[in-house]
Parts: C-alpha cells; sequence; structure tokens
C-alpha cells in the first residue's frame, strides 16, 4: 500500500509513473514498451530507442515493439534501419496497418510506387477508412499524373474525415494548379 499511496502522491504523470515502473519492473517488456512510446511523444529519440531495444530483447516476437523501433528509426532519419524493422514488425503481424502504410511511406520516397500502392492497398482492405493509406494512394497517383483519380480519392477521404488537414491542403494546391504536398 506504500508504493499505492506514494504513486498516488508523488506521480502525477504517466512518464513519472512509467519511470518508476520501471525502475521496480526493470525487465516487463509491456513497461518498457510504452514508456518509449511517451519518450518517442515527448521527442526524447534517444531514450525512446534505448528503452524500446531493450523491449524488444525481451518480447522479440511483438510486433508493435518492431514497429515502435521502426517509428523512432524513421524520426532520426535512418531509413535504412526503419523500413528493415517495419519489415520484421509485418512478418510477425501482417495485419498491422500502420506499419503497412509507414513502410509505403519509405517506399514513396524511394519512387518504388508500385511497392507503395500494393502495401497501402493491403492496408486498405483491413481498414477501407484508413486516411493516411488513402491520402498517399492519392499522393502516388497525383505524382503519376492521374491528377482526376487523385482528386476523386482526395474528396473521398474529406468524406469520412472533413478536417483531415492533408487532403484539404492537398485539395487546395490541385484548384490552384500547385503541386500537391509531399505524402505524409
Amino acid at each position: 500500500s506504500f508504493i499505492i499511496v506514494r504513486r498516488n502522491t508523488e506521480f502525477r504523470s504517466e512518464l513519472a509513473m512509467l519511470e518508476a515502473d520501471n525502475r521496480y519492473r526493470p525487465d516487463n517488456a509491456a513497461t518498457l514498451l510504452r514508456l518509449g512510446s511517451v519518450y518517442f511523444q515527448e521527442k526524447r529519440l534517444g531514450d525512446s530507442l534505448v528503452t524500446t531495444t531493450r523491449a524488444s530483447e525481451l518480447a522479440p516476437y511483438s510486433s508493435a515493439v518492431w514497429y515502435d523501433l521502426a517509428s523512432c528509426q524513421m524520426a532520426m532519419g535512418n531509413h535504412a534501419e526503419a523500413q528493415r524493422l517495419l519489415e520484421k514488425s509485418l512478418s510477425l503481424n501482417r495485419k498491422n496497418v500502420p506499419a503497412l502504410t509507414n513502410l509505403a511511406g519509405l517506399m514513396i520516397v524511394q519512387d518504388r510506387f508500385d511497392a507503395a500502392q500494393a502495401l497501402l492497398t493491403e492496408a486498405l482492405v483491413l481498414a477501407p477508412h484508413d486516411e493516411r493509406a488513402l491520402y498517399n494512394l492519392a499522393m502516388i497517383e497525383a505524382r503519376q499524373g492521374q491528377i482526376e483519380a487523385s482528386v476523386k480519392r482526395l474528396e473521398h477521404l474529406l468524406r469520412i474525415n472533413p478536417g483531415y488537414l492533408p487532403a484539404i491542403r492537398s485539395l487546395d494546391a490541385f484548384r490552384r494548379n500547385a503541386p500537391p504536398p509531399h505524402p505524409g
């Protein structure tokens, strides 16, 4: 009960709670994974990388661990390593829609549009209204000169989520005959 009282009075933020949990249970993969995620949200990428790497050692069969590691590597600009980690995540759980869309984003950066389209189509089979998948497919269509198809896809996306800013900005760019923003 001392720990509970101490936690309720001294540790008011999720980060503090997770750091305390990690001190008491340093080999708990779930705590490490969540702590790494909070560090990532706080832009503490080095801490996130160390913590999530430790989680991957404790839970090597967790798709979520590899996905979070990939996200950290991507944020640090290590795209080749991020790609390897996303592929590892997907080898463990092919239904991980965020991993599919992030890997597709890396394919787009490499101008590998066919590979990106295949991944995004796979993501949309699992999650037909996934905003990132729909948006990135529209951006591929635009880069391939299929402006009308891109506009239709963006309009469809905005019917699903009228406030999706990347789609709003892209449609505005098309209407001004400007190049669309980069995929997101």
